[in-house]
């Protein structure tokens, strides 16, 4: 995985990233510029689960209790476990030692970019 900053790659892979109701992420997606961050949660390995820590900063961003994430699914729109796995797994170098790196991924009509430090960032599109 290379290391973009989040406008770049954000903007490249919206182009084919079908929105919620069908229609390609280019037709209504707000640009790089247009999105404010809406909430975020620190994820710690020894604490709660990755998914659960994730479902709950995007309840926040909806002001809405974590139960009431249900659509989406996220497992439909993120391999959870993978993404835990490949930012926060030992890497086997040092003990210790973890990887490094940011994923941004959409959720319905968020943006969530999750960091190998252990934050989850929620964006929203910004008022017009």
């Amino acid at each position: 995985m290379t290391e973009e900053s989040d406008g770049d790659r954000f903007d490249r892979d919206d182009a084919t990233t079908a929105g919620s109701d069908g229609t390609s992420g280019s037709d209504a997606t707000p640009t790089s510029d247009t999105w404010t961050q809406v909430a975020q949660r620190h994820y710690e390995p020894d604490g709660d689960r990755f998914a659960y820590v994730v479902v709950s900063a995007i309840a926040d961003a909806r002001d809405v209790a974590v139960r009431d994430v249900r659509s989406p699914p996220l497992y439909d729109v993120v391999d959870a476990t993978g993404l835990e796995t490949a930012l926060f797994a030992p890497d086997g170098t040092e003990p210790g030692d973890s990887n490094t790196g940011t994923v941004v991924f959409r959720y319905a009509e968020l943006r969530v970019t999750v960091q190998s430090d252990g934050w989850v960032r929620v964006d929203g599109p910004a008022d017009a």
